[in-house]
């Protein structure tokens, strides 16, 4: 089991099932309340191959993302970290 697999809510998105998980992170079908409508929400990794806590670097690669426009892939429609410090980063795609 993930440390994730037992929580509701990250940020302001609510956790509905637990899609798939890689490499990269876990991916999860979510609830966006304020936008009302269903995501996937991936949740990098954190460990010891994983980008730094502080997200350096990570920021250009979630812009870089969200500017691509393309049938195959995923357009990125949010991105941030949730919780207080835990450099716990995220991003939501519809």
């Amino acid at each position: 089991m993930d440390s994730l697999e037992a929580v509701e809510k990250i940020g302001r998105f609510e956790i509905r099932q637990r899609l798939g998980a890689g490499g990269y992170g876990v991916v999860y079908c979510a609830h966006d309340p304020l936008l009302d409508r269903e995501v996937a929400l991936k949740v990098p990794l954190l460990g010891p191959y994983s980008q730094k806590r502080d997200g350096s670097g990570s920021c250009v690669k979630r812009k870089a993302a969200a500017q691509l426009r393309h049938p195959d892939i995923i357009p990125v429609h949010d991105a941030g970290v949730a919780g207080a410090g835990d450099g716990g980063m995220r991003q939501s795609q519809r």
